[in-house]
């Protein structure tokens, strides 16, 4: 990651969703802000990956049901 100053988002998610990124970030000893920014750079580096949201999701899918 770049030593650029960094820019806010904001996202509505479930009430349920939020408490179990509060308690995995207290896990991990890191800030939510923290947490979910270094989650959404995985997610964002998996989906480029894939090249596609349909993709990445179907090669989930095949994970799943190899197991």
């Amino acid at each position: 990651m770049s030593s650029q100053a960094k820019d806010f988002i904001s996202i509505r998610i479930d009430p349920g969703l939020k408490d179990e990124l509060l308690k995995a970030s207290d896990l991990e000893r890191r800030s939510l802000s923290n947490f979910c920014r270094l989650l959404m750079e995985f997610a964002w580096a998996r989906y480029l990956e894939a090249g596609s949201m349909r993709e990445l999701l179907a090669h989930q899918e095949r994970n799943v049901q190899e197991k």
